[in-house]
């Protein structure tokens, strides 16, 4: 006999340097996350993480992240968002990618995001999008890094 099956969110052990980062996603509705690491000798950070529902909606979050991350952040676009299925899987997986010093303006985003979601509840999750005045609150100044700090020095 096969029981219905619901998500929930599960405490796990991860790196100290990423634990925000996969708070800030496990804060998204049907994000599930599988993997990380905070990166270490030059080697970038990564949580991988799979979303609760077809490969289609797993896509179009990707999409849809990808187009309000991008807008967030504007140009301190250092960082990727990855799809990819591997042979003999039922589903494919996502993975966000990011030097250890971008993880910050990502959980901050992320954070903004979840938040603007809950606040918008009536809306399927799979429809992230910049819909409000949020995305563009964390917008950085013309020169700056997110956190506000010069590109060059001054």
């Amino acid at each position: 006999m096969t029981h219905r099956q619901v998500f929930v969110k599960v405490n796990a052990s991860v790196d100290e340097g990423i634990a925000p980062l996969v708070v800030a996603l496990n804060q998204l509705a049907r994000i599930h996350t599988i993997d990380s690491c905070e990166g270490y000798r030059g080697k970038e950070a990564y949580v991988y993480f799979s979303y609760w529902g077809t490969a289609r909606q797993l896509a179009s979050f990707l999409h849809n992240l990808s187009g309000y991350l991008g807008d967030c952040l504007d140009s301190c676009g250092d960082y990727r968002l990855e799809m990819e299925w591997l042979a003999g899987t039922t589903m494919p997986t996502a993975r966000i990618v990011c030097r250890r010093d971008y993880i910050g303006p990502l959980i901050e985003a992320l954070t903004e995001l979840a938040a603007l979601r809950r606040s918008e509840s009536g809306r399927d999750t799979a429809s992230i999008g910049p819909r409000s005045s949020i995305a563009h609150r964390c917008r950085p100044q013309p020169g700056r890094f997110c956190d506000g700090t010069p590109r060059h020095a001054e």
